[in-house]
């Protein structure tokens, strides 16, 4: 499994940042860069577009929006910075690896309760086919590489100052 556009984004980093003396300024910069393109792809249905949902999920949504349904995917997107010269982005989200790579399998649903017609029904634990297409949220865009690039040419321009 791999993110769209990581290994571009590496070796420009690699390449431009060597040169910085301060690099924690510019990877907050990047960062925000980059978890704004991020919910970018939430507000525009994916960039290149997600498989679209199934006539059976749209019914059962609130919203005909592909990965919003209360928002917490698109706003548990954050980065931190672990480390001198390391910036991390992700999510805590536990569903959001089968969003992003997809998921074909059989899991196990737990016993639960479920409200029906306003009564509390019980269901038992079953096995139940998932068959979830990728929807890659987290997608590093040109135009991202582009606005990194930019970034970092002025952070260099302003230590060089």
């Amino acid at each position: 499994m791999s993110i769209q556009g990581l290994d571009r984004l590496q070796n420009l980093l690699q390449e431009l940042m060597k040169n910085l003396h301060s690099p924690t300024a510019a990877l907050h910069a990047i960062g925000n860069t980059l978890i704004d393109s991020f919910i970018t792809n939430f507000e525009v249905g994916g960039r290149p577009p997600w498989v679209p949902l199934s006539p059976k999920t749209l019914r059962k949504k609130r919203t005909k929006k592909i990965l919003v349904e209360t928002g917490r995917l698109r706003d548990s997107i954050t980065y931190r910075l672990p480390r001198p010269n390391v910036l991390e982005i992700g999510t805590n989200v536990v569903y959001a690896a089968a969003h992003q790579f997809g998921l074909r399998e059989t899991i196990t649903v737990r016993e639960h309760v479920r409200r029906s017609r306003g009564r509390a029904v019980r269901v038992r634990a079953h096995q139940r086919r998932a068959n979830l297409p990728a929807r890659p949220f987290i997608v590093i865009q040109d135009a991202d590489l582009a606005e990194i690039r930019r970034l970092l040419e002025r952070f260099l321009v302003e230590e060089e100052t």
